[in-house]
């Protein structure tokens, strides 16, 4: 049985790995959320966490209880960001940081000692982790570090064969815009199917492939 644990695993791209993960029986899936509203179709096939990973405390407090070992994190957990700097309150900022960069630092550092030699971490990044563009100042502060976080992981954890793939995909087909007040044209958009089919299939590569990154744009954005 191959343990999966994944962060962010309720909504939009995340519950779509989720959705994919399931309908093979030999992988167990525990999801990590604020919120289990979307799971009602799939509850039978996943261990739901109510965990909030930007809360330190909580994240340590879960880690310490949780009983098995995994072979893969998944950590897709995130908020947009888009405006100059100034339109930004301190408190924004704060919570930009916490959800983007933060939060994901917490939750790899809480459970690294349940990761199985030769197992997976699997960050969702964004575009904005690779591409510095006007307004998204903040955004693009915590994606490049959690860049750079993972970059030095990487080296850390090489002796006990941990691999770590970043994905940085553009803009794809979520609702993850419209909830701050910036629809765009979902037409161009990368169908969230297709991004998660590629997550997945890291996943399910041979012990001995790894893929340190995977950008995935539309050729519209690129």
């Amino acid at each position: 049985m191959t343990n999966i644990l994944v962060a962010g695993g309720t909504d939009g791209l995340g519950l779509e790995i989720v959705k994919q993960l399931i309908t093979d029986e030999s992988k167990h899936v525990s999801i990590l959320g604020r919120n289990d509203q979307n799971l009602t179709d799939i509850s039978q096939k996943i261990t739901f966490h109510h965990l909030d990973i930007t809360k330190e405390q909580d994240v340590q407090s879960f880690a310490e209880n949780f009983q098995d070992q995994i072979d893969i994190l998944i950590i897709s957990v995130g908020i947009y960001g888009h405006g100059g700097l100034t339109s930004f309150s301190y408190s924004q900022i704060r919570e930009s940081l916490e959800a983007n960069l933060l939060g994901h630092i917490f939750l790899t550092r809480a459970m690294a000692p349940k990761l199985n030699d030769n197992a997976r971490i699997i960050s969702i990044n964004s575009i904005s982790g690779v591409n510095a563009t006007k307004d998204r100042s903040l955004l693009c502060a915590a994606k490049w570090g959690l860049r750079g976080f993972y970059n030095s992981l990487t080296e850390e954890l090489k002796d006990k064969g941990i691999m770590i793939t970043q994905v940085f995909p553009g803009y794809f087909d979520s609702n993850y815009m419209d909830k701050v007040g910036i629809p765009k044209d979902r037409s161009k958009a990368i169908n969230k199917t297709v991004l998660a089919e590629q997550i997945v299939s890291v996943c399910n590569l041979p012990a001995h492939v790894y893929v340190p990154e995977l950008q995935i744009k539309n050729i519209a954005y690129a």
